[in-house]
């Protein structure tokens, strides 16, 4: 158990993870290996990164859709100061 300790504080020192952080990420592996076999974990882990690219992706195309959104209202608000510009000048 005390190399255990020594590693993950080493791990955590040289990752610059704060103590509250690293005790999450453990209590989280313990649950884990609680609810499943130990040999199912690279699954798990499989898995959740899978889930992150998703919600990566995701994110991207919500920004994307953001920039457009942004560039349509920009479009919009030109075309009415020229709607009014031009009815002022007639």
């Amino acid at each position: 158990m005390e190399k255990f300790l020594e590693t993950m504080y080493g791990f955590s020192q040289k990752m610059d993870l704060k103590a509250d952080i690293l005790k999450d990420a453990l209590l989280q592996f313990v649950k884990l290996s609680d609810e499943s076999p130990f040999s199912d974990i690279p699954k798990y882990l499989h898995e959740k990164n899978e889930e992150i690219e998703q919600l990566k992706n995701i994110k991207q195309k919500l920004k994307e859709e953001i920039q457009t959104i942004e560039q349509e209202k920009i479009a919009s608000e030109e075309k009415v100061r020229s709607s009014l510009k031009n009815v002022r000048t007639t």
